[in-house]
């Protein structure tokens, strides 16, 4: 674990008596960290490393220092460099056919964060209202362009379209691979989109209709209603594919720390032998009074619903 003062010098830190790493697609990442003496100095940054490998870097928001009759402590708030995009306002402006890289330059450069572009040359316009911050104005830009909404990785790394591509998968099975304490399988219909209706460009009237098969199989009836032209072309179908990466979510839980960047494919086999399939949409590491534990939470397909419906029998509505 490393302190990073004003001016960037690195000092390593005791190891912390307990913490928590929240990582999440589209939010800055954030630590919670106690460590078991005083720091007087007061930093400015934090990185947090198991084996080596980066699990954090972020920028301290909090440090406040205890003292009672188990003795000193101190403890650390931080969040990921995805803080500063969400903390400062951009420039109102419009945005004609701009593409990721014009984007990263304007809305991520001015704070020291190097982009990650997998977009493809996507290219989109947009419209930067007043009061609107960085992250709001990137990840607009990628529902334009319809591409993969944004993270900011453990590194400090700002990814523009990336669905995971080139990562490494995760396989869970406590028969022969990564072994899971527990698991939970939610099936959401709620975030199922049966249809949109949609008002092109110049027209008066939604009379484009966008519909989803599997909501309707599923006796989903959930509508809405989009306007091209105050939100962009792609915007409905996007709405339809978002409700079904919703829909389903597995959860589980490991008695380790386990490097597993967002959009890391996972696949799951279940005690009965069913194998599911997904990303990594969020990740809890922490250490505590039982030791090392990793949460993860996984976006399955939403066309498993039918199956997992009728091996699991009880489902979450």
């Amino acid at each position: 674990m490393w302190l990073i003062d004003r001016n960037g010098k690195k000092v390593e830190g005791e190891y912390p008596t307990s913490f928590v790493v929240n990582r999440e697609l589209g939010a800055a990442d954030d630590l919670t960290l106690y460590l078991p003496v005083k720091v007087s100095e007061p930093y400015c940054g934090i990185e947090l490393e198991n084996d080596g490998v980066r699990e954090f870097a972020g920028i301290i928001d909090e440090q406040s220092y205890s003292c009672d009759s188990s003795g000193e402590s101190t403890m650390i708030y931080a969040r990921s460099l995805a803080a500063a995009l969400l903390d400062n306002e951009a420039k109102p402006c419009d945005y004609k056919n701009a593409d990721a890289g014009l984007i990263a330059v304007n809305h991520c450069t001015p704070f020291g964060i190097e982009a990650v572009d997998l977009s493809g040359g996507a290219c989109a316009d947009l419209k930067v209202y007043k009061g609107s911050s960085h992250w709001q104005v990137i990840s607009g830009f990628c529902t334009q362009a319809a591409i993969a909404p944004p993270f900011v990785d453990e590194c400090g790394c700002l990814h523009l379209g990336d669905e995971g591509q080139g990562l490494k998968g995760l396989y869970f099975s406590n028969n022969d691979g990564i072994e899971y304490t527990s698991v939970e399988v939610s099936l959401r219909r709620c975030k199922l989109i049966s249809s949109v209706l949609e008002k092109a460009e110049g027209q008066e009237d939604y009379n484009i209709e966008h519909t989803d098969a599997l909501a309707e199989s599923l006796g989903v009836v959930r509508r809405r209603y989009v306007d091209t032209e105050a939100v962009g072309k792609g915007y409905a179908e996007g709405l339809i594919e978002s409700g079904k990466n919703d829909a389903v979510i597995y959860r589980l839980r490991c008695a380790e720390l386990l490097h597993c960047p967002i959009n890391t494919p996972i696949d799951l086999e279940l005690p009965g032998g069913e194998v599911l399939s997904g990303r990594c949409v969020k990740l809890r590491l922490s250490l505590g009074c039982k030791g090392y534990e990793t949460v993860l939470t996984v976006a399955g397909s939403a066309e498993e619903i039918g199956e997992l419906e009728r091996s699991l029998g009880d489902v979450d509505k």
